[in-house]
C-alpha cells in the first residue's frame, strides 16, 4: 500500500496526526500528494489553505480537484469573518460566525462532549480529538461550507451534515422557533463515528438507522421523545 494511500485512509478516518506523520515521511509535491495536502487543509478548517494549495494549473484536468477547490474557496469564504472557541480540556474546536452565537459556546461544548462520549461507548468508537465543529448562521453559508447543494438543503430542511471530517450546524437562532439542535449534535457526531470506523464505506440506510438509534441515548429520555 503507498504511502499516499495510507494519508487519504488516515484522513478519511479523521486520524489527522497520523496522516500529518505520514505526510512529514513524502518528500513529493506530486498532484496526488498535493491534493492530499489540501484534503487534510480542509478536515482541519483551513479552507483558505486548501483553496490556494489547489489554485495551480497541474489540478485543471482532475474533476475531483476541482470540486475540492470549489468548496475550499466557498467555505473560506463563508468562514473569512469568523473565530474559533476551544474547550481544549474536552477536545472541542468550535467555530461561529456571529458574535451572538458566542453564548451558545459552553452549551455546545457540553453536549458534544457527552454525546461523543456515550455514542462512543455504544459503537465501540474512539472519536480523536479535537472534535470539530462549524456553527453556521443560514443555509448559503452551511452549503458554502459543507458543499451540500442549497436546493438540496432547502428542499430536505436539512439542519446539518457530518462531513469533512467535522459537524456543520446551523445555530439554532436560525429559526424562529428554535429547533433540537442537541440531539441533531448527537445524530451527526455519530455519522462521523460510523465513517471513521468504516472508512465510509457503511451504506447510508446502516448510518441513518444507527444515527437516529444514538440522537437520544446520550441523555435521559424526556416526555415528547418518539417511543418507537
Amino acid at each position: 500500500q503507498s504511502l499516499t494511500r495510507m494519508v487519504a485512509d488516515a484522513i478519511t478516518e479523521m486520524d489527522v496526526e497520523r496522516a500529518r506523520r505520514w505526510l512529514e515521511r513524502i518528500d513529493a509535491n506530486s498532484p496526488a500528494v498535493v491534493f492530499e495536502r489540501a484534503r487534510l487543509a480542509v478536515y482541519l478548517g483551513e479552507c483558505e489553505l486548501a483553496a490556494t494549495m489547489l489554485n495551480v494549473p497541474q489540478f485543471l484536468d482532475s474533476k475531483e480537484a476541482v470540486q475540492l477547490a470549489a468548496l475550499a474557496q466557498s467555505c473560506a469564504r463563508a468562514t473569512v469573518g469568523g473565530f474559533v472557541m476551544e474547550d481544549k480540556e474536552r477536545g472541542i474546536w468550535l467555530r461561529m460566525q456571529d458574535d451572538a452565537d458566542r453564548a451558545l459556546a459552553p452549551f455546545i461544548f457540553d453536549v458534544a462532549a457527552r454525546a461523543r462520549d456515550a455514542v462512543g461507548r455504544d459503537l465501540g468508537v474512539d472519536l480523536p480529538k479535537p472534535l470539530r465543529i462549524d456553527l453556521v448562521r443560514d443555509l448559503f453559508s452551511l452549503s458554502a461550507v459543507s458543499g451540500l447543494p442549497l436546493t438540496a438543503a432547502e428542499t430536505t430542511g436539512t439542519l446539518a451534515v457530518a462531513r469533512w471530517g467535522r459537524v456543520i450546524i446551523l445555530t439554532p437562532r436560525a429559526t424562529g422557533l428554535g429547533y433540537p439542535w442537541q440531539d441533531t449534535l448527537a445524530h451527526e457526531i455519530t455519522h462521523l463515528m460510523l465513517t471513521r470506523a468504516s472508512r465510509d464505506q457503511a451504506p447510508l440506510w446502516l448510518q441513518e438507522g444507527i444515527a437516529k438509534r444514538e440522537e437520544t441515548r446520550w441523555r435521559a429520555e424526556r416526555a415528547f421523545d418518539d417511543p418507537n
